[in-house]
């Protein structure tokens, strides 16, 4: 009859566990970016059928391209879009906004965020400009 062995058990250390969750842990904060989310607000544009579908007469038109922008006709750089708006109000509280076919989401986006800040100042889309 052969004897068997005692096999002493050995206690089971979780520091290396603890170290790879900390170590996980540590490349997922600093993969992660953190970034405020912000919202903008822009009303609907008016059905075409509905009796209103073309921009009041107080309106101002901004037509976003992806290198140009132009307000009312006229060309003006993004950094001085704020300025133009406010000096306009409140005459001419709402602005509506036409995406030329070359712009992108990003521009789109951006000039949102220089409108936004504008107290007073409604912000409505049309479709896609010529």
């Amino acid at each position: 009859m052969a004897l068997r062995r005692a096999r002493t058990r050995r206690r089971i250390s979780i520091t290396s566990l603890i170290d790879v969750i900390f170590l996980l842990l540590l490349f997922f904060m600093l993969a992660s970016s953190f970034t405020h989310i912000s919202e903008l607000e822009v009303s609907a544009p008016v059905p075409r059928g509905a009796s209103s579908a073309a921009p009041s007469a107080d309106a101002r038109v901004l037509l976003v391209g992806q290198t140009r922008l132009s307000l009312d006709g006229r060309h003006i750089a993004d950094a001085a879009l704020p300025h133009a708006l406010r000096a306009g109000l409140p005459e001419h509280d709402t602005v509506t906004l036409r995406v030329s076919d070359d712009a992108d989401t990003q521009r789109l986006t951006d000039i949102l965020a220089l409108l936004q800040p504008i107290d007073g100042l409604a912000v409505s889309m049309t479709g896609a400009a010529p």
